[in-house]
């Protein structure tokens, strides 16, 4: 069992547990199922997953009083579990009452292993003795000698029990404690609380503090989304600093060199924590340590990376397709050949640098008079901005790599015929928004894109059409930022066809949108279909009635996007071949454009 790996989950309902564990079709790892899982789904959480095949490691936290301990336990011992992790448990009577109460009549149990940081049903006592009376190192090794004498398996160390660590692994055996500096929330641990935590760390025998924030229940709090203040938690590790004499360490959204300098320079942290920004590029500090920081690849703190895995996927970037690959870097071509790349997005210059660098010549050629695609759109609305760093990093590369690019020039079937015969033509033009046709009557209508792209103007009163990200970011972007019901303000309403808005967005990103969204005023009809568009109304059915809006001055389209397949069928008719990829083939999100031109370039 030494060499089982232990899955940790922390799924907040039964479906999510047992569609993330369909994943495990060969190996079955051991599960941990933590206490809010187990009390909220019930014994048929351990079967469900008993029944895949899989051990059982449940944490759980009972009452300090023997006798409930012992009925608790002996109710978990007919649900045939593997390992009980038991919080609460500190007295030799409680570890006794445990162990017999998960004892089955046939002599057999789980292991049980009992956590030291609660350890006693008089509270006040354990604390004077934790604190005051007791050397650390006393304290840990007679709880453990209970646990021993009670038959437990093993004991669990909180980070306070550091001189034990140290005693047995040495004092140059580092111990990094991660902390939330303060949880953001009413009833939560504030700063003031880990203050005082942060002093008994160190005085523990702790030689470093990690300080972040927030809490996972609170979403956004605890690891910030794109476009949220960049070194988030930095407020509570310069006043944690103030308090302690052992380094001290910040975390949250440090994606640029020149933030991590300022935060050190300026007494904020001794040691930057960098997790997303060094999963893009796993260079980054040495890049930026060689004053090469226009050369680092942005993390735009979308939280893909993350996402992925919560959803059983493997990991991911969007801007960094190397990441999911075994295989990473590309080889050099076996031939080198002429390329010809039309459309200048995040998958057209992906395409391009990339074949470049292995050789081919290229040249890239874009109807638009700058370079970005639809990325340049995607960057208008609030808290999207960072999205021009990925424009101008893949703009840059194109010309250390010797791409020829070429804008303001839109290319027929006929043109690439004549002035490009013999190239390699590969297609990143992107997609064109849907418009149904039965909309176009209204007073003004107009696409999102238009209007993000300073193409249209609407007016005061506005319904946008879809309530997926490009809909919701749209909303955002026309609400007033201040919800003070001021006649100048914008009125805006969101028509979705679905249950839920963004529902292609997860995580903290998507929190973070929808509820400055809804805090700005944005009204939203979920469920709802628009049946019927005049020139002056609205109507949509909602819950089986048909309702009308009658004084709308804009209707806005968020609707998706389609390929424009027109090139290249006219190209195909033409008998040339061609490699079609990014929204052009079909339409996707940033990582899937990247991804495409990546992969069609190491294939040239």
């Amino acid at each position: 069992m030494g060499k089982d790996v232990i899955v940790a989950l922390d799924f907040d309902s039964k479906e999510k547990t047992l569609a993330f564990l369909d994943r495990f079709t060969e190996e079955k790892p051991f599960v941990k199922i933590g206490m809010e899982l187990f009390y909220a789904e019930g014994p048929s959480i351990v079967r469900e997953i008993r029944g895949r095949g899989h051990k059982i490691f449940l944490d759980l936290k009972l009452h300090d009083i023997p006798n409930t301990v012992k009925k608790a336990m002996a109710a978990l011992s007919a649900l045939d579990v593997d390992i009980v992790n038991l919080h609460a448990a500190g007295t030799a009577a409680m570890m006794t009452a445990a162990l017999e109460g998960l004892t089955r009549p046939g002599g057999t149990r789980p292991l049980l292993i009992a956590v030291t940081q609660l350890t006693s049903t008089d509270q006040e006592r354990m604390e004077r003795e934790l604190w005051i009376e007791k050397p650390l190192a006393e304290v840990v090794m007679h709880y453990a000698e209970n646990a021993a004498q009670a038959g437990l398996d093993g004991v669990v160390c909180s980070p306070l029990e550091a001189g034990v660590v140290h005693e047995r692994c040495g004092k140059d055996f580092i111990i990094d404690v991660r902390i939330s500096g303060d949880e953001y929330t009413d009833g939560g641990l504030t700063l003031n609380d880990m203050i005082y935590v942060s002093r008994r760390l160190e005085k523990a025998g702790v030689d470093m503090i990690h300080v972040s924030g927030g809490t996972t229940i609170k979403r956004g709090s605890a690891i910030p989304a794109a476009g949220t203040q960049q070194a988030s938690h930095a407020a509570c590790s310069r006043e944690i600093k103030k308090h302690v004499n052992i380094p001290v360490a910040t975390v949250g959204r440090i994606n640029e060199a020149w933030i991590a300098e300022e935060l050190i320079e300026d007494g904020a942290a001794d040691i930057c924590m960098m997790g997303r920004a060094n999963l893009c590029d796993a260079e980054f500090c040495n890049k930026a340590a060689a004053g090469n920081a226009d050369d680092i690849r942005p993390c735009i703190g979308c939280l893909r990376c993350l996402n992925g895995i919560m959803f059983g996927k493997r990991i991911s970037c969007t801007v960094n397709p190397d990441v999911e690959r075994d295989e990473a870097g590309y080889e050099p071509a076996a031939e080198a050949k002429n390329v010809l790349v039309v459309g200048a997005g995040p998958a057209g210059m992906e395409a391009a640098f990339i074949a470049a660098k292995r050789g081919h010549n290229v040249v890239l050629v874009d109807k638009q008079d700058e370079p970005g695609g639809e990325m340049r759109i995607a960057a208008v609305p609030p808290a999207k901005q960072e999205l021009t760093r990925v424009i101008k990093y893949q703009y840059r590369r194109l010309a250390e790599a010797g791409v020829k690019c070429v804008f303001g020039t839109e290319l027929t079937a006929e043109d690439i015929q004549r002035d490009y015969a013999g190239y390699e033509v590969v297609l990143a033009y992107g997609a064109e928004p849907i418009a149904p046709a039965f909309m176009q009557g209204f007073k003004q209508v107009m696409t999102a894109d238009d209007l993000l792209g300073g193409k249209a103007f609407p007016g005061k009163k506005i319904v946008i059409v879809g309530g997926g990200t490009v809909g919701c970011e749209t909303a955002d972007y026309l609400a007033p930022l201040v919800n003070d019901l001021s006649p100048a303000n914008r009125d805006v309403t969101v028509i979705e066809m679905t249950k839920t808005l963004a529902a292609n967005e997860g995580g903290a990103g998507r929190a973070v949108l929808i509820t400055r969204m809804l805090s700005k005023g944005v009204h939203v009809l979920t469920e709802a279909k628009v049946t019927e568009i005049t020139e002056d109304a609205i109507s949509y059915e909602k819950d089986g009635e048909v309702h009308t809006i009658a004084d709308a001055d804009t209707l806005v389209l968020a609707m998706g996007y389609r390929p424009n397949t027109k090139l290249a069928d006219d190209l195909a008719a033409a008998g040339v071949a061609t490699h079609v990829l990014g929204d052009a083939n079909k339409c996707g999100n940033i990582r899937d454009a990247i991804g495409d031109g990546y992969k069609v370039a190491c294939e040239l």
